[in-house]
């Protein structure tokens, strides 16, 4: 996981946007990079700017907004291929491939990626995979843009920190690991982006962006002694050596129109944005002992 913080702020209260669409989940205001991996590798802009004047839209925007952009597409036909290897078992693989859609106007491109690590610390471990197709039309008053991107992660959760009195130890700071293997992280959020620029009038730009957004996934935790009482009885039934799955299903839909216009004395833009979202959270108890000594204790997870 990786966090933002501007004027102190956490990134509940920071905007972040790709390509105009809020990457804050309306749910908390969240904002889960780990759902993009290699994400930034497509960028083609990157602009923090501080305080909420920036915002044109969207209530977390008190600490600061952070624009995304994707890359524009090449014209010509090209294609590209990183492979890289690191410290701790960490590699990434990327492909890309792009270009003209014959003599139409159209441009296209696609790009697969997969980023994985053993961690630092054991086990830690991360597997990112993410996917892209893109398209563009450019005509002279209108510009279309079609982007469908995301893909699955998988992360081993390691997330507590290592006692003061073994830090100064190389080999335990490494090896102490609070968290058993199997408590992971699994989610996927694919997103779906439709834009379209339109002049109206010399100096009037109509713009337009729909957007859909769909995440499923879930943790997955253990618990030593875990409380179970889904029907709020007096006396819950203690689980011992309980594995928990949380899971979570967000969908999403938004409309975004704004007009822009450009005059002698600067920029005028006004918009919108509407957004429709549900979601649901479920948690269950896959395996675990219920405890049958009566002498034995409960305690929460």
């Amino acid at each position: 996981y990786s966090y933002l913080r501007i004027r102190g702020f956490d990134q509940t209260r920071i905007a972040v946007n790709v390509n105009g669409v809020p990457l804050n989940t309306p749910e908390s205001h969240q904002v889960y990079t780990i759902d993009l991996g290699d994400f930034a590798a497509g960028l083609g802009l990157i602009q923090i700017q501080r305080g909420p004047g920036t915002a044109l839209y969207g209530a977390p925007a008190v600490g600061g907004v952070v624009t995304l952009e994707t890359a524009s597409l090449p014209t010509t036909a090209r294609g590209n291929l990183e492979m890289m290897v690191g410290s701790f078992g960490t590699s990434r693989l990327s492909l890309s491939y792009g270009g003209a859609i014959g003599k139409s106007p159209w441009a296209f491109s696609v790009r697969a990626a997969h980023v994985e690590s053993n961690g630092y610390r054991t086990p830690s471990w991360s597997k990112q995979t993410f996917a892209q197709i893109a398209f563009e039309r450019f005509a002279p008053n209108s510009v279309w843009r079609i982007l469908l991107f995301g893909g699955p992660e998988s992360t081993q959760l390691s997330y507590y920190g290592v006692p003061y009195q073994d830090l100064s130890n190389p080999v335990a700071r490494r090896s102490i690991a609070p968290l058993l293997p199997g408590e992971t992280d699994n989610f996927f959020q694919p997103q779906l982006q439709v834009m379209n620029d339109r002049k109206l009038a010399p100096g009037v730009i109509l713009k337009n962006t729909v957007y859909a957004i769909a995440g499923n996934g879930y943790f997955r935790q253990f618990s030593l002694a875990l409380a179970y009482d889904p029907l709020g009885n007096l006396t819950p039934t203690e689980i011992d050596d309980a594995w928990q799955k949380r899971a979570l299903d967000n969908r999403q839909i938004g409309w975004i129109p704004r007009v822009a216009w450009s005059h002698r004395h600067g920029e005028l833009t006004a918009g919108l944005e509407l957004l429709f979202h549900t979601g649901r959270h479920d948690g269950s108890v896959t395996t675990g002992t219920v405890c049958s000594d009566p002498t034995c204790t409960t305690s929460s997870p």
